[in-house]
């Protein structure tokens, strides 16, 4: 059994970088660490593209990022963050697992990656270091994003295009809600998988099972949340710029997420309420997760019993807390 734990790797870069962002901080003495500005959860207002002399371009054309009326949040908790954008008009699969056709659709509408963060607030840029992503070439790469704050909205954007084009991806502050019980200010914060079990419903034995790689679950004080998953094998990168359809089976099969609010309801159980999911069918249909919390350690058993080649178990998944929301 893989336990995450962060992983060592994971947990030195995190290190490094917080440690880089902090000192740049600091002059004659401690100053609020640039990252904190970010903190919280901020949903997707709108995409707007300007040419290279400023001159706002009309809407990107369907199906094409941004487009339409897409639902994305950012994630920022003072050290990680997590990005999710669903474009509009997702079709679910008309079996019970995609075509190549409907998985390159599914895939190129949903955007998603995870990591941590830091902030070089001399020339204005956060860099988001990607841990995992839905697009398997993105993981491991650093993503900088210009960034302006106006009132309540973040202004993000990417580095300019060839033509000098820029990019400009708007997003207004979620306030924290006021009414979470104190059994859902338990669950606030960033947490990394740790590793998945599965047990037999008769004789509680041990049955393998694969792991995730990378992974944060997102629980955040504005009540919303979010999952992250990612598998360690059968996520080669794209043979081109962009995935075919049959890079893109083996592409959703190997990551999973979704994104919503959350309750915690009697009976010891947390209820994921999904807006938008990798998987198109997901979306609008809620998840319960039994849960237990052991130390810096959060537990979720999906909701009823599976069966493995015809025998009864139950899924563990084993989550450590990288980061605490609840102030």
């Amino acid at each position: 059994m893989r336990v995450h734990l962060l992983g060592t790797a994971s947990l030195a870069l995190v290190a490094l970088l917080a440690s880089a962002g902090a000192a740049a901080g600091q002059g004659g003495g401690a100053e609020a660490d640039p990252r904190d500005k970010f903190v919280g959860t901020w949903k997707l207002l709108g995409v707007e593209r300007h040419d290279a002399d400023g001159n706002l371009q009309p809407p990107p054309e369907p199906g094409t990022f941004g487009a339409g009326a897409p639902l994305g949040y950012i994630m920022y908790d003072g050290e990680h963050m997590a990005v999710i954008i669903q474009q509009e008009g997702r079709l679910p699969y008309a079996g019970a697992e995609p075509t190549p056709d409907e998985a390159l659709a599914a895939l190129t509408s949903y955007t998603s990656y995870f990591g941590p963060y830091t902030v070089n607030e001399a020339e204005g840029y956060v860099t988001h270091h990607v841990l995992g992503s839905i697009n398997p070439g993105m993981t491991g790469q650093d993503n900088q994003r210009f960034y302006e704050f106006s009132d309540d909205r973040l202004i993000l954007q990417p580095p300019p295009g060839p033509s000098g084009g820029r990019t400009r991806i708007i997003w207004e502050k979620v306030p924290d809600k006021a009414d979470l019980t104190a059994e859902q200010h338990r669950f606030l914060g960033f947490w990394a998988i740790s590793h998945v079990e599965q047990r037999t419903l008769d004789g509680d034995e041990p049955v393998p099972t694969d792991q995730y790689a990378e992974g944060y679950i997102i629980y955040m004080p504005s009540g919303h949340m979010a999952v992250h998953l990612m598998r360690e094998a059968g996520r080669p990168p794209y043979a081109g710029a962009r995935a075919t359809g049959d890079e893109a089976i083996p592409t959703l099969a190997s990551y999973g997420g979704y994104f919503g609010s959350f309750i915690v309801k009697r009976g010891g159980y947390v209820l994921h309420r999904r807006t938008g999911a990798v998987v198109p069918a997901s979306a609008g249909v809620d998840a319960q997760r039994f849960y237990d919390f052991q130390g810096d350690q959060l537990i979720l058993m999906p909701g009823g019993p599976r069966e493995v080649d015809g025998v009864g178990i139950r899924r563990f998944i084993h989550w450590d807390r990288i980061s605490n929301l609840d102030h």
